[in-house]
C-alpha cells in the first residue's frame, strides 16, 4: 500500500490559560529515499519520526517552560513481530531556532509498508503516514569454476537494506569449502564489488552487499534470503549459475559448409551442461580470416542455442575458421567458398 506522504502541520492549538498559540509539526526523515520515495530499510525495522513545536507566543521563552513530552505510536490493526510502536519523548528547545523545540522518537516496524504514527503534543492529536521500504534482495555472481561433477560459483547478494545481517538458505547447493546450506551473512554499505555481471530477479535499490560463494552439481539452485526479525517470508530467488558448459558444438550447415563470396552465413552452437541444455551461456564467436560476426557475443537460450551471422568473404582458395568460446571451452567449424 502506497502512502499519501503526508506533512502535518497543525496550528492555533492552546498551550496554556494565557491563549498563546503553536505551530506542531510532525514528520520523518525526507533525505535518502529509495527512488519509490520510501524510507530504506534499516535493520529490524528502525526509523524516526520527530516532533517539533513552534511558539509563536514572543513573551514566552522555551527555555524556561515546563517540559513539554509527545506521545508517539504506531496504530496498526494487526502489530507486526518484532516492531516498536511507541515513544514518549520530551522536546528540547532548538538551539540554533529560537522558539522551537523539537524531539526524535525511535520506532521500528520490520516487514516495512505505509505505516500510520500518531503524535499526541500540547494538545494536538494526529496522524501521519511513514512509507517504509520492505527488506529485497536480488542475487549477481560471475563466471562459475568447474570442478568435476561440480562447480563454484562467486556471488554477491544486494540488499536493500542499509546494513545488519541476512539469512541466507540454499537448495540444491552449499556455501563454497563447506557443507553447509544455511549462514548469516554480514551486510556492507554499498554495491558488490568486483565482476558480477549477471542480476537475478530485476536490479533494486542496492544499499548493502555480502559477498559468498557456493558449490553445486545443478545447473540452478535457489537462494532464500531475509533479515532476520523481518517479519516477511524469505524471498527465494531461482538461480541459474553461469558455469562455463562442458561441451559445445556447432550445427552442421545444411550445405556442407560452402558458401559463395558474400552470402550472409547464420551458425547455431549449442551449450550442454551435464548432458542437458544449459541456458545463459555466454559465448563469444572468433573467426580467422577476421569478419564482422553479428553478435560477437551473446548468451545461449532456454534451449541452449546461440546464434550469429556474418557475411561469407572471398577467400581465395583458403578456408574460413569459426571458433566459439565459453571460459576455456572452445568449439570450431571451418567452412569454403563454393566452387
Amino acid at each position: 500500500m502506497r502512502c499519501a506522504f503526508l506533512l502535518v502541520s497543525l496550528v492555533g492549538c492552546s498551550l496554556s490559560s494565557r491563549g498563546a498559540q503553536i505551530d506542531v509539526d510532525i514528520d520523518y526523515t525526507r533525505t535518502n529515499l529509495t527512488s519509490a520515495g520510501e524510507l530504506p530499510y534499516e535493520p529490524s525495522g528502525a526509523f524516526t519520526v520527530t516532533t517539533t513545536v513552534t511558539i509563536t507566543d514572543p513573551d514566552l521563552d522555551v527555555k524556561t517552560m515546563t517540559p513539554m513530552r509527545a506521545t508517539v505510536a504506531i496504530v496498526e490493526d494487526m502489530i507486526v513481530s518484532g516492531a516498536i510502536t511507541s515513544a514518549t519523548v520530551t522536546l528540547a528547545p532548538d538551539l540554533g531556532r529560537p522558539g522551537v523545540l523539537s524531539a526524535p522518537a525511535a520506532l521500528a516496524w520490520p516487514s516495512g509498508g505505509c505505516v500510520h504514527v500518531r503524535v499526541i503534543v500540547a494538545g494536538v492529536t494526529d496522524t501521519i503516514e511513514v512509507p517504509l521500504a520492505a527488506p529485497k534482495f536480488a542475487v549477481s555472481y560471475g563466471p562459475g569454476r568447474q570442478n568435476g561433477s561440480s562447480a563454484t560459483i562467486p556471488m554477491c547478494l544486494q540488499a536493500s537494506a542499509t546494513a545488519g545481517t541476512a539469512s541466507v538458505h540454499l537448495e540444491r547447493a552449499t556455501f563454497a569449502g563447506t557443507s553447509a546450506t544455511d549462514q548469516n551473512l554480514t551486510l556492507t554499505v554499498g554495491p558488490c564489488v568486483g565482476s558480477f555481471p549477471m542480476v537475478v530477479p530485476a536490479p533494486i535499490d542496492v544499499r548493502s552487499h555480502a559477498p559468498f560463494g557456493v558449490t553445486t552439481s545443478s545447473i540452478d539452485f535457489v537462494i532464500s534470503a531475509a533479515n532476520p526479525n523481518a517479519a516477511i517470508e524469505p524471498q527465494r530467488i531461482d538461480t541459474n549459475p553461469n558455469i562455463a558448459p562442458v561441451g559445445l558444438a556447432f550445427t552442421a550447415p545444411a550445405n556442407g559448409g560452402g558458401f559463395a563470396p558474400g552470402a550472409i552465413v547464420e551458425l547455431a552452437v549449442a551449450a550442454t551442461s551435464a548432458g542437458a541444455p544449459a541456458r545463459n551461456v555466454p559465448i563469444t564467436f572468433q573467426t580467422s580470416p577476421e569478419v564482422v560476426v553479428i553478435p560477437q557475443s551473446t548468451v545461449t537460450d532456454a534451449s541452449g542455442v546461440a546464434t550469429a551471422s556474418f557475411p561469407m568473404p572471398d577467400l581465395t582458395g583458403g578456408s574460413l575458421v569459426v571458433g566459439a568460446s565459453s571460459g576455456s571451452t572452445t568449439a570450431t567449424i571451418t567452412l569454403d567458398n563454393t566452387p
